[in-house]
């Protein structure tokens, strides 16, 4: 209501900064319930792709035991890719939360600046001059 009222300015500014808090850590939830479920649904496909195995590696031990070890081979190099883009994931969120709050902090300055700025127009506003008449 009062534009001149610095106490309200401030608390304007924290309460706006606690919102953007509360709003990222439903975020950061968020995704951590998504990465959970993709880890999960990743425990399945691996579930069914080991029961899938176990069926191929029998008519594979007909076969022969060379196939046998191309196969487990290309498992292992699943899981490790599984594993590394896991890790990619987890590092790119922290990269984007880290940008968030970067982000928070520069924009909380330039708010700071803009009512500097308008208490110094105020301040030159307000100089009386003298009658030089």
């Amino acid at each position: 209501m009062d534009p001149t009222d610095e106490d309200a300015k401030v608390n304007y500014e924290l309460l706006k900064q606690v919102l953007q808090q509360q709003e990222q850590q439903q975020q950061d939830k968020q995704n951590q319930e998504q990465d959970q479920e993709k880890q999960d649904q990743q425990k399945q496909d691996q579930d069914s792709e080991g029961q899938n195995e176990q069926n191929k590696n029998q008519d594979n031990q007909e076969k022969g035991e060379d196939q046998q070890q191309s196969q487990s081979e290309k498992e292992k190099e699943k899981k490790e890719q599984q594993q590394s883009q896991a890790k990619k994931d987890e590092t790119q969120d922290q990269k984007t939360d880290k940008q968030m709050q970067a982000e928070a902090i520069l924009n909380a300055l330039k708010d700071q600046e803009k009512i500097n700025q308008k208490r110094q127009i105020a301040k030159s506003k307000s100089r009386k001059l003298e009658k030089d008449w």
